[in-house]
């Protein structure tokens, strides 16, 4: 199965072929289906690496997706689970696995090192049009925002953007890789990304005075931070739920 997952799963999959010795073929069986919402793929991604060296393989293969879609997947029982920040449907199974935090970015550039919930707002909004408003240079604000749906842009229009919505100059990144390379191209962008999908080519700002970090997500310091569900019309049973169980063990 092809998914934009695929590379990352790939070097799941050596990793362990690595690590494991060399055993019979086995008569290949059907292996369980799951699918993972775009905004949480970074924070899976991390937990399933670490599974994979110490347990071995994967008990089920993964698929990225919208969480709506994965969610209608999971009703017409292609998926057996599913891992989203959604809140699930009523009478369906839900368990919490853990938080993520949803940073805020900007070019490594930019003067800017802080920002209230309001001024994301208004950022996101096009009310501010330039970072000089803000005290920075008098460069062009450029959002990227994550497709309608994903549950970062959901937070950050519940928490900061209220009643406005996104400038129809908002550039979309369907994944949290494309986000962080529009960022890091744009000296004027600003954008959201996963905690997990964190790198040194962009830099996060503090939020309402709090830095994006475990320490501060888990103490709810920091304020843009995504509750982990693993949801399903029913609840999941042997190997998928033993790694749900050992899923939610890794959590501080």
């Amino acid at each position: 199965m092809l998914s934009r997952l695929a590379p990352a799963l790939l070097l799941l999959g050596s990793l362990y072929a690595c690590a494991a010795p060399a055993t019979p073929a086995a008569t290949p069986t059907a292996v369980p289906r799951a699918a993972v919402s775009e905004a949480l793929a970074p924070w899976l991604i991390q937990r399933a690496r670490t599974f994979v060296e110490k347990q071995g393989p994967l008990p089920f293969d993964l698929e990225s997706l919208p969480p709506q879609a994965a969610l209608e997947g999971a009703a017409d029982g292609q998926f057996a689970f599913v891992i989203t920040a959604w809140p699930p449907p009523q009478g369906w199974f839900a368990t919490p696995l853990g938080t993520e935090g949803v940073a805020v970015v900007v070019h490594p550039d930019n003067k800017i090192r802080e920002l209230s919930l309001p001024e994301l707002g208004d950022l996101f909004s096009g009310r501010l049009e330039s970072w000089e408003a803000l005290g920075g240079e008098a460069q062009r604000v450029q959002p990227v925002l994550p497709l309608p749906g994903d549950e970062s842009r959901q937070l950050l229009q519940s928490l900061a953007l209220g009643d406005l919505r996104p400038t129809t100059n908002t550039l979309l990144a369907p994944t949290a890789a494309a986000a962080l390379t529009l960022v890091a191209e744009d000296p004027g962008a600003i954008g959201l990304l996963p905690l997990s999908a964190l790198s040194s080519q962009v830099r996060a700002v503090r939020v309402e005075g709090a830095l994006p970090a475990t320490s501060t997500v888990s103490d709810g310091r920091y304020p843009l931070t995504l509750q982990v569900l693993a949801v399903a019309p029913q609840e999941p049973h042997d190997a998928l739920r033993d790694w749900l169980v050992w899923l939610q063990s890794q959590e501080p």
